[in-house]
């Protein structure tokens, strides 16, 4: 998938812009953070005003993540005349978790970029509900971290200014303290300061999992997530992953029992193929 594409994913049409006017647009405002100020004047009950917005605050930061519901309705998706999958249907809620397993190019990439929002299905839907009310597309990509191998990074940024970039292309003001916890959870605290073009296989699949998380989602689509990882990778990914539970909808595509093995629900994608009947 090209730069381009997955910037117009975000709902909004980007220009691509060369590296430096990319950095000076980052240099702009690249520590603003959204802060919810209450001026209380001399009211007589100014303290419990005061006291009681700091409750409400704290539910409000509380309940963030309170629901969340993915649902897939009798999905098809078709290529000219060729039927990948029909009749595809499933839901999940916060906590739950889903592996999505499948012979190579049975479909297992294609459902995920669906469920992303890069493709659209030839039928059915796909909804995202928060708080019982069903999110536009362009809002439910800030809810979601899609990994994939083939989505690619600007050569010429630094690791560090391609997350920045996305999460301004997403609308989000960057959180750096955030941002920098993530990359040095994943081994990446000196690269991420490095062109992106001097990583390896592994170190740019990390990046991918930075570039993912860092808007904090609560929708974790990872496909093929371990492929190009070692060991020490891997344990980074998944002790990441656990660290969000309760809080978060995972969904994983891949055939390794290990990755498999992290959720609790399983789904077949060659279950979902037309029946072909012989006379």
């Amino acid at each position: 998938m090209s730069a381009s594409e997955i910037l117009s994913a975000s709902g909004r049409w980007i220009l691509i812009l060369k590296p430096n006017i990319i950095r000076k647009v980052l240099a702009a405002n690249i520590q603003g953070f959204l802060q919810v100020r209450l001026t209380v004047f001399s009211l007589p009950h100014a303290r419990q005003v005061w006291m009681l917005f700091q409750s409400l605050q704290h539910l409000f930061n509380l309940s963030q993540h309170s629901t969340m519901v993915l649902r897939a309705e009798n999905l098809q998706k078709k290529y000219d005349r060729r039927c990948i999958f029909e009749q595809l249907s499933f839901e999940l809620r916060l906590g739950d978790s889903l592996a999505i397993q499948g012979a190579n190019g049975s479909g297992k990439s294609t459902l995920m970029r669906l469920l992303a929002g890069v493709s659209t299905p030839t039928q059915g839907r796909i909804t995202y509900l928060r708080h019982g009310q069903a999110l536009e597309k362009t809002e439910q990509i800030r809810y979601i971290g899609f990994v994939a191998p083939y989505l690619q990074f600007y050569d010429d940024l630094t690791g560090l200014e391609n997350v920045l970039f996305s999460l301004r292309a997403k609308g989000i003001t960057p959180n750096l303290h955030q941002v920098e916890s993530l990359f040095e959870h994943f081994a990446l605290a000196t690269a991420c300061r490095k062109f992106v073009r001097t990583y390896s296989s592994g170190m740019t699949q990390r990046l991918r999992f930075v570039h993912a998380f860092a808007a904090a989602p609560i929708v974790y689509l990872l496909d093929e997530p371990t492929v190009t990882l070692d060991r020490h990778g891997i344990a980074l990914l998944w002790d990441y992953v656990a660290q969000q539970r309760p809080n978060i909808i995972l969904i994983v595509a891949s055939n390794d029992a290990d990755d498999i093995a992290q959720c609790q629900h399983r789904l077949c994608i060659e279950d979902f193929k037309p029946k072909v009947i012989y006379a």
